[in-house]
């Protein structure tokens, strides 16, 4: 019941969206490329300078982040940029509630600097200060040339939370009491990791330090965050270990002797070991892990004399709303069951409009849940209406056929955006009990913001 409470609160926290005015849905085709773009191949980009690499905290990272990325904007460019998208975040980003946010102190702060020229790894530095501030899993302005650069000794790019498919580290972490630790690891792994050893920091130093540090020296940062505090510090800190092109020596607490090893970072360049991995939080389920394009794959588990039916869902994109349906269907007409898994763990949201189907099928009745609010004043980060029917977001159920068995979802800080959504339309069922972590809390729906004028930006 705990985590329960805390969902809830969560939702109550980000009630209100940016959404556009002429769509009732969300904006499911963004979120798609948003997530693509993400797990795209990395580019060779920047020159790397490994004679101006800082050791930790030592050496001048905006000296290197200068000579890597160069220059293309024009000072007053730049600021055009910048200002443009403060503004825009002023009058119409709609997750200020119990978040206050002092945009102008950002324009006062970087002004003169912006309009006297920088570097775009600079700007993407600077620019990463607002996004960071905002904390929203859903907003961010990225320069494409910076963010979208493979990761390597002498090139300086603070690496955030990673979903999907990644190909840096060759290894999945979570949290524990212990610290962060592998629970998941390719074969021959160049630093000899194994399942249980905790990933410590870099050059001596913790990473919980190392992290703020970096974010606070303004380094451009790839990948993304998540929204609520807590899932904020955990895509933090399980972003450990893509982050070894920054630093000396990797500092890891094996598992099976407690010894502590300091191994240098070079171990983990042109290593020839595939590090592809597709950290999901799962492990050793009979059910296999979803691909696109249907992000679901389904079963049933037998536990002594019990039948568990299974159901994974990674996405809300594609063919999913078919799959997923299909899963949900199976479940209800499978007489011998005597409960339901639901796995959202790694559901990194879509458009929820591809769980409607699915969900009608395990619900008896129609029930009311969500609906979406937009700013309507641009000078009030508070003030919000809701234009649009409360009925949209309804479940439809069938009393004549569907799920009236015990229920488990599962959770965690990837399930985020139309995954949170979905999340919390399940527990409007009374047979559902939540479990696990909180999700991101990443609650709004998600615009494409265009940089008038200019190529070379991603926005939302």
């Amino acid at each position: 019941m705990r985590f329960f409470i805390t969902f809830v609160l969560v939702v109550v926290l980000f009630p209100s969206v940016v959404i556009s005015q002429d769509h009732i849905e969300l904006d499911a085709t963004s979120e798609a490329n948003w997530i693509n773009s993400l797990n795209s191949p990395k580019q060779q980009t920047g020159t790397p300078r490994l004679d101006l690499r800082p050791k930790g905290k030592d050496g001048n990272w905006q000296e290197m982040i200068d000579e890597v990325w160069g220059y293309s904007l024009t000072g007053e460019e730049q600021w055009e940029v910048f200002s443009g998208w403060v503004n825009t975040l002023d009058a119409e980003f709609a997750c200020f509630v119990n978040h206050d946010v002092d945009l102008a102190s950002f324009s006062s702060q970087y002004q003169a600097e912006l309009q006297a020229g920088v570097s775009r790894g600079r700007f993407q530095g600077i620019l990463d200060q607002v996004n960071i501030a905002i904390q929203n899993g859903h907003t961010r302005l990225r320069i494409n040339y910076v963010v979208n650069a493979n990761p390597q000794p002498g090139i300086p790019l603070l690496i955030g939370y990673h979903s999907g498919l990644d190909d840096h580290f060759g290894a999945c972490l979570t949290t524990g009491d212990d610290g962060v630790f592998v629970y998941e690891v390719v074969d021959d792994h160049p630093l000899g990791l194994e399942v249980g050893d905790v990933i410590l920091g870099y050059d001596g130093e913790s990473w919980s330090e190392l992290y703020p540090y970096l974010i606070a020296e303004e380094l451009p940062i790839g990948n993304q965050w998540l929204t609520s505090d807590a899932s904020y510090e955990y895509g933090w800190e399980i972003s450990v270990g893509d982050n070894w092109h920054l630093f000396e020596t990797i500092d890891i607490r094996k598992f099976d002797s407690g010894e502590v090893q300091h191994l240098p970072t070079s171990l983990m360049v042109d290593c020839g070991v595939d590090l592809s991995t597709t950290c999901t939080d799962h492990v050793g389920t009979a059910i296999p892990h979803p691909s696109g394009p249907d992000h679901t794959t389904w079963g049933v588990l037998d536990h002594g004399d019990r039948r568990i039916g299974f159901i994974r869902c990674d996405a809300w994109t594609s063919d999913a709303s078919t799959a997923w349906s299909q899963a949900c269907l199976d479940m209800v007409n499978d007489p011998d069951l005597d409960g339901l898994i639901i796995d959202f763990r790694s559901n990194n949201g879509g458009g929820m409009q591809h769980s409607y189907n699915g969900i009608n099928h395990l619900f008896n009745e129609h029930v009311p849940t969500v609906n979406f609010g937009i700013r309507d004043d641009p000078s009030d980060h508070l003030s919000m209406n809701r234009p649009w029917p409360s009925g949209g977001y309804d479940i439809e159920g069938n009393p004549a056929n569907y799920f009236d068995k015990p229920i488990a979802v599962l959770l965690g800080p990837r399930t985020i955006s139309a995954g949170d959504q979905v999340a919390l339309r399940m527990t409007f069922h009374p047979m559902v009990r939540t479990f696990g972590r909180p999700t991101s809390a990443t609650f709004d729906s998600p615009t494409s913001y265009m940089v008038p004028g200019h190529t070379g930006f991603t926005g939302r």
